[in-house]
């Protein structure tokens, strides 16, 4: 099964940000990622490929496996975002 790994990072104060969410770290197999057509290439800028890649997963009736957040403990590294990826507004009626 699909696996969201990165489930508390210090930026979110360790906690899930919510529970449709699978960014940051996360990983499947070939074989899943063609099922699944791979990732949309209708997301420019930042967000919204995460949440669509869940429906996408949800949709084709696979479980997403989460470990423990007292095992998947991350530090995020400081990052600036390029002001050419901004959220996409268009990115909720994808």
């Amino acid at each position: 099964m699909p696996r969201h790994i990165s489930v508390a990072i210090d930026k979110f104060k360790y906690k899930l940000l919510y529970a449709a969410i699978f960014g940051e770290i996360s990983s499947m197999n070939t074989s899943q990622f063609t099922q699944l057509n791979g990732y949309s290439n209708l997301f420019l800028g930042w967000r919204g490929e995460d949440d669509d890649m869940f429906n996408r997963i949800r949709f084709a009736n696979m479980k997403i496996l989460r470990p423990p957040p007292t095992t998947a403990r991350f530090k995020m590294v400081k990052h600036d975002h390029e002001s050419s990826n901004k959220p996409n507004p268009k990115r909720f009626s994808l």
